[in-house]
């Protein structure tokens, strides 16, 4: 009868382990796409000029995306992907990312996840910066980031986006991209 007890008791130990770590992962959170590689877009501009582009009344469609993308809501869901053909005829470099630490990076870094500390932005985001997720060369996910407010778009995914970049997240996307 003992020897029940210490098993009954170990049994329920394996399970308060099991149970706990099960709980650990939870906490970290769902990744926000399963992809491959990843096709980075980024355009050298100033602030200034966006600006003046967008006062300008009769641009020219170029140059309208070009707006669009940098302070506007384009794309607008990831089955919105007209605009990646002409990104580089707008002026954005493109870059592709396959390196597996690379790619890591970026699976934790796009990851819902707690945060202790959460800051807002109050400035008009100028988004120099598009991640396009892919998987098997298949668009699964887009992103926007504005480094300058720590702001982002994100589309083609369910998990919570609110808190992307917080925790540091946006200076080790910086850094992993312009490096």
């Amino acid at each position: 009868m003992k020897q029940v007890g210490i098993i009954m008791k170990k049994v329920l130990c394996l399970f308060g382990i099991v149970f706990l770590l099960g709980s650990c992962e939870e906490e970290l959170g769902n990744y926000y796409f399963e992809f491959d590689t990843v096709d980075w877009y980024t355009i050298d501009i100033d602030e200034g000029d966006v600006f003046a582009l967008e006062d300008q009344l009769n641009t020219l469609e170029n140059e309208r995306l070009k707006l669009d993308l940098l302070i506007n809501d384009i794309p607008n869901s990831v089955t919105d992907t007209t605009f990646i053909a002409k990104l580089e005829t707008v002026g954005f470099t493109k870059t592709t990312i396959n390196d597996s630490q690379k790619i890591n990076t970026l699976r934790e870094i796009f990851r819902e996840k707690p945060h202790e500390d959460v800051l807002a932005a109050a400035c008009i985001a100028v988004y120099r910066d598009i991640l396009i997720f892919r998987k098997q060369g298949k668009i699964i996910g887009t992103s926007k980031v504005c480094f300058d407010c720590n702001q982002s778009q994100i589309h083609g995914t369910e998990v919570n986006t609110s808190y992307f970049g917080q925790s540091g997240d946006y200076g080790k996307l910086a850094r992993l991209l312009h490096e």
